[in-house]
Formats: C-alpha cells, sequence, structure tokens
C-alpha cells in the first residue's frame, strides 16, 4: 500500500481518523512517508501543509485521545504510530509521535502542535506522559526529542513517576539502555536516587536482563554505571526484597557488571544481607564463582551463620570441591577465633 493510495481513498482516510484523531492520523501519514525513497519526499512536504492547515484552522482536536480498541490493526508501516494494545490507550498525538528512528522533520510536527495548545504533559491510561513514553523506547536519537519536550513544558514531569511500575522518565531511560537519553535527563535535574514501585534505583534497573537485550556494546554498560555513579545513586541502596545492584547482578551471574561496582564504587558493602536470606558471599558461591568467593571472604564476610550455611550448602550441591575447600578453611579460622 503506497502512500499515494492512503491519501487517495477517503475511507482509509476517515478511518484513521476516527481512530487516531485528525492530527494522528495525519502523523501517521507522515510516518508512513519516511518508508518512502528520498526522491518522493514531496509526500511529506504536502503532509506538512496539510496539518498546519488544520491546525492553525483550529479544525483539529489538538488534544484528542485515541481509544486504544481502535486503529490497532492497521498497515504495518503505520504500526510505530499506532498503541499496539488497549493497555496502552487514551494516547495523545504527543504519545504516538515517539520512535526508535526519530524523523528530522518530526520535532516540526511536535512544534506545531505545541504551539496550538498540545498538552505536552498529558497521561494515558497508564499514567504516562509523552516523557516517559519517549525514555521508555531505546532510540539512538531520543536525546534531541527529549530535549524539545523539556523546553516546552514537560520539565514539570520531569521527576514524577509514570506507568504500572512508578517509574521516572530517568528510570525509564536506564531500563532501556540508553545512557545518551539518562545523561539529558540528569543535566536537565533527574533525581539520580529516584525509585521506582518496587524500591529500585537506576543502578538496580542496569541489571535486569532486559536491559541486556537493548545494549550490544558492553561499554555502554560501563559509560551508564560511570554515569549514575558520577551522579551520586548510591550501589547500596535495597529494594523492597532487599537486594543490592551488587546482589542482583551476583544472582543472575553478571559477573562483569559486579566487578564493574566492586571496582567503581570503594564504598561498596558486601555484607548486606537480602530478603532470602543471602548476601554477595552466597551469591557468589552459588553462582560457583570462586575468585568472588575469595574476595568476599578477604573483605571480611562470615563463613559462619545463615548465609555461610547457605552459602556452603550450595557448592555442596554442585560439588564444587574448590570453592567448598575454602569456606570451610574460613570456618575453621573464624571458629578457632571464637573459641
Amino acid at each position: 500500500m503506497c502512500l499515494a493510495t492512503l491519501n487517495g481513498h477517503s475511507e482509509t482516510a476517515g478511518y484513521l481518523e476516527d481512530a487516531m484523531g485528525p492530527i494522528g492520523a495525519l502523523a501517521a501519514k507522515l510516518n508512513f512517508a519516511r518508508y518512502r525513497d528520498e526522491g518522493r519526499n514531496s509526500n511529506v512536504t504536502e503532509a506538512f501543509e496539510v496539518a498546519e492547515q488544520k491546525i492553525r484552522g483550529n479544525v483539529a482536536d489538538i488534544n484528542y485521545r485515541n481509544k486504544g480498541d481502535e486503529g490497532t490493526q492497521l498497515y504495518a508501516p503505520l504500526a510505530p504510530l499506532v498503541p499496539t494494545s488497549k493497555t496502552e490507550s487514551r494516547n495523545s498525538s504527543l504519545h504516538c509521535l515517539k520512535r526508535e528512528q526519530i524523523h528530522p522533520e518530526k520535532l516540526d510536527v511536535l512544534g506545531l502542535l505545541v504551539a496550538a495548545g498540545a498538552n505536552v504533559n498529558a497521561r494515558n491510561n497508564q499514567g504516562m506522559t509523552p516523557l516517559h513514553r519517549v525514555c521508555s523506547h531505546y532510540t539512538e536519537r531520543g536525546a534531541d526529542l527529549i530535549t524539545f519536550l523539556l523546553g516546552n513544558g514537560a520539565m514539570a514531569e520531569l521527576n514524577t513517576q509514570g506507568g504500572s511500575d512508578g517509574r521516572t522518565a530517568l528510570l525509564c531511560a536506564v531500563s532501556s539502555g540508553n545512557e545518551g537519553v539518562a545523561k539529558v535527563l540528569l543535566d536537565a535535574g533527574a533525581r539520580p536516587d529516584a525509585r521506582d514501585e518496587g524500591g529500585n534505583t537506576a543502578l538496580h534497573l542496569v541489571c535486569d536482563p532486559s536491559y541486556y537485550t537493548c545494549v550490544r556494546n558492553v561499554h555502554r554498560v560501563d559509560k551508564l554505571v560511570e554515569l549514575l555513579l558520577g551522579h551520586g545513586v548510591s550501589v547500596n541502596v535495597q529494594n523492597s526484597s532487599g537486594d543490592t545492584p551488587l546482589l542482583i547482578a551476583l544472582g543472575r551471574r553478571f559477573y562483569r557488571l559486579a566487578g564493574l561496582f566492586l571496582k567503581r564504587a570503594p564504598d561498596i558493602e558486601t555484607h548486606q544481607v537480602n530478603a532470602r536470606g543471602e548476601n554477595a558471599l552466597t551469591m557468589a558461591a552459588l553462582g560457583g564463582h570462586l575468585e568472588l568467593v575469595e574476595l568476599f571472604l578477604l573483605r571480611g564476610a562470615s563463613a559462619v551463620g545463615q548465609c555461610g550455611e547457605k552459602a556452603l550448602g550450595g557448592a555442596c550441591s554442585d560439588k564444587n570441591l574448590s570453592i567448598i575447600y575454602v569456606l570451610l578453611h574460613s570456618r575453621v579460622g573464624e571458629l578457632g577465633r571464637l573459641a
């Protein structure tokens, strides 16, 4: 289906307007146009002209919200501007104008919408503003869009929670592996110590497995951790499950990340115990990581008590003789000192 067909069939155009509102429909046409060859840019220009005429003439409802259950089965090229499920319903045009690839001319559309009175801080049914939505999607060029939103009223929502997880814009950006956007937000005044409904900080979210599906270059992990630590995010905060970022990294066997925490955070605590009765020594032993077991013992971890027993039990289950020997040797030393 080509753009000419889309623009030429009133039935299709009417369906788009019913589902997305007049501005959303025009935006969809514009987004579709970017799939065209560069030689067909006249369609993009035409879409802008029509959009401007409607907005300037107050023909369009700037803050129209889609109904969530309509427009979800549109043709694939239009999908980037249409909510994909009912749980993402009641999105305004500003919610919809976000994607992985930000077309340079989309900022012109946003400027036009904002100038005409579009609500930059409108919330959808998930409680997310356009700022939350943009930060929740990994984009190479999302920083430009974030800067635009912040400069046009979104600063008021910079540190508010949104979505079912109660995440701020910064937490949304970090959970998407977006170091560039995270830097823009922090420089703009985002609270580095913000926590979501589960008590997770940005450093907790760096340890989320879904984060690594977004980040292909391990150096980005280093940069993001350095950025967060540099802005004062504590590596010792425990979430609602009692886990610190270090405990999560060890539990998921992200040993490179655990090593980064240990190297870059000199004040890191290794004795904290989570709600499951596990500390860093326990996690390292359960993961079969001898070097970390030895490191935590040198840092003063106890091989005696609940955590030590759990560590030894895990090593015995895995028949890891090296860790069993190290733990038993440490236990003998501790018990001898206590005698």
